[in-house]
């Protein structure tokens, strides 16, 4: 992540360190908006989890609790945004 200006420049990953950024991928996202596009994802993310929950409900309830603590914990999607 790159801060230009009002921008943030956010790369891929390189397939190593040694990639340089400039032969990677990028996008520029304006600073005042990225907020909202976080709060917007986790939101998303969120909703993610619930349908896990529902899904495996349906097909292995003793599990459904277990899996959604392991997403979450894995992927951090309900960690407060260090906004």
């Amino acid at each position: 992540m790159e801060y230009r200006g009002k921008v943030v420049r956010i790369w891929t990953d390189g397939e190593d360190e040694a990639t340089p950024p400039s032969d990677r991928a990028y996008v520029d996202i304006d600073r005042p908006a990225l907020p909202d596009l976080l709060r917007s994802a986790q939101y998303d993310l969120v909703g993610f989890l619930r349908a896990r929950r529902d899904w495996t409900e349906e097909i292995a309830p003793e599990h459904a609790d277990r899996l959604v603590v392991a997403l979450d914990a894995k992927l951090q999607i309900s960690e407060p945004l260090p906004l």
